[in-house]
């Protein structure tokens, strides 16, 4: 449940560009969302996520 937590949080991170402290929640602390990051990046968590929501877009209607 933490992951989820933790990856919600990532989205909301990268999307309104804010630091982790901005968002982080008192279920975990502030470093466990770079620690999970870059846990995440070798496995290709974040690759994957990249494709998934450009092949979503389309650039003359917008989302799917």
């Amino acid at each position: 449940m933490l992951d989820r937590v933790v990856f919600d949080t990532l989205l909301m991170v990268m999307r309104l560009g804010c630091s982790y402290r901005a968002v982080a929640d008192a279920s975990y602390s502030v470093t466990i969302m770079p620690s999970r990051r870059n846990e995440w990046i070798p496995h290709g968590l974040f690759a994957r996520l990249h494709t998934l929501v450009t092949e979503a877009y389309d650039p003359w209607s917008g989302w799917h």
